[in-house]
């Protein structure tokens, strides 16, 4: 199936809707950039980053982990951090969405959840 959707991604010359950056959601008070967020970085070699900075307490963690991710299916996908042994079955959901400010975005999240893999919460892209 999944050499399918390659020859798809081919004669269509398309990239993956999930490729970039989704980050946790900013309602314009400041606080997701400033002080505390989290994210990650899907990228088209199927390789990304589980990013984060800040913790709201006094210590300003921050950090990034590399993952490896796999499409398997139309909405589904295998994701793991590159250090662990086993993968994660996602599937998934993107709609439309605003952030703070009204600004227009996508929203992904786990099929019938209000969370995507280790966030607790959607994680968003802007368009």
């Amino acid at each position: 199936m999944i050499n399918f959707f390659n020859s798809l991604k081919t004669i269509f010359n398309t990239k993956d809707e999930i490729i970039g950056r989704w980050e946790n959601y900013d309602d314009g008070s400041g606080l997701h950039t400033m002080i505390w967020g989290y994210g990650i970085e899907f990228l088209e070699d199927n390789t990304g980053f589980h990013y984060y900075w800040g913790s709201g307490e006094e210590s300003d963690e921050s950090g990034e982990d590399e993952i490896i991710w796999k499409r398997i299916d139309i909405n589904i996908i295998e994701i793991k951090f590159l250090k662990e042994n086993e993968f994660k079955i996602i599937n998934y959901s993107i709609q439309k969405s605003k952030q703070g400010y009204d600004i227009d975005c996508l929203e992904i999240s786990e099929s019938n959840k209000r969370k995507f893999w280790i966030s607790p919460e959607p994680l968003y892209k802007y368009l």
